[in-house]
């Protein structure tokens, strides 16, 4: 997809984030203040994720009725909203991406360290240039950090269901999902990637 020169942003937010949640007029109001009255003249909206993987599609829609521009997504979530933005804008060419840093744990921001502050400035991630990153897919998705295969994405997984279906304190669906997985009969799985073949119970895969 062929796009102009001309920029526009697209602010998606996940409303039950860790800093979103409870906050969330105030983060609208703050980017329709800031649009008001920069002198960046650029055209913006807001979408409110209402379910998982929504914001891919809902991405994918958004760029086939703005072809012509340059698409700046702003990811206002954690890991999983990023997650899902990638997987929405891959494959668009124009497509940019501002992360912003609330959610829970924030894995690929804390990579820039004492910096990490900077990307949850609307200003500065709406008029900075760019940098290009790798991206990897695993299957049919495709992730900006890292993967991972066995006790972590296990653990992840069976704690964010119990967190939901049991409404547990924040974090303690994940203790009680560690403590099944290392309690269990098989704590250990067979792979076969290069140079790992063997059992482990856990391999991610990153980038340098």
């Amino acid at each position: 997809m062929d796009r102009g020169t001309t920029m526009r942003h697209l602010f998606i937010i996940n409303p039950v984030a860790h800093a979103v949640k409870g906050e969330l007029n105030t983060i609208i109001k703050s980017i329709h203040e800031f649009f008001r009255n920069s002198v960046l003249n650029e055209p913006y909206d807001i979408h409110v994720t209402r379910w998982e993987r929504d914001a891919k599609g809902y991405l994918r829609r958004y760029a086939d009725n703005n072809p012509d521009e340059v698409l700046r997504v702003h990811s206002m979530g954690g890991s999983g909203t990023l997650f899902e933005v990638v997987n929405g804008i891959h494959g668009l060419t124009g497509a940019e991406l501002a992360a912003y840093p609330m959610g829970r744990d924030n894995s690929f921001l804390r990579y820039f360290g004492d910096k990490m502050h900077m990307f949850s400035s609307i200003q500065l991630q709406s008029s900075s240039g760019t940098a290009p990153f790798d991206i990897f897919r695993c299957g049919y998705n495709y992730g900006i950090l890292c993967g991972l295969v066995g006790m972590e994405a296990i653990v992840s997984r069976d704690g964010e269901l119990l967190n939901r279906r049991r409404r547990l304190p924040a974090g303690f669906g994940y203790i009680l999902a560690a403590v099944k997985y290392v309690l269990g009969k098989v704590n250990c799985h067979k792979y076969t990637p290069s140079r790992l073949t063997g059992k482990h119970c856990m391999v991610i895969i990153s980038q340098s």
